[in-house]
């Protein structure tokens, strides 16, 4: 790494604390990231299980094609067709 001036100890130092924090923070972020994965994850297996769970109820009946909208369950939308 050059520069274009002659830098000091201070700016040195400076820079370095400032890029450790930004680190930091980033790792936070990253840790508070993957703490808030394992419920949703739940939730979206609770989900699928319970939509497998209706398809095979209804597998003598219809063909069912169930699109899930994955931010929010009430809002699923159902596509039959008779066998």
């Amino acid at each position: 790494m050059s520069f274009c001036y002659p830098s000091s100890q201070r700016k040195l130092a400076m820079t370095v604390a400032f890029f450790a924090s930004g680190a930091a923070l980033f790792a936070i972020g990253i840790h508070f990231s993957y703490l808030n994965v394992a419920p949703q994850q739940a939730r979206t297996k609770a989900r699928n299980d319970f939509v497998k769970e209706r398809l095979r109820q209804k597998q003598g009946k219809y063909k069912v094609l169930v699109l899930i909208s994955l931010e929010n369950c009430d809002h699923c939308l159902t596509f039959s067709e008779r066998n």
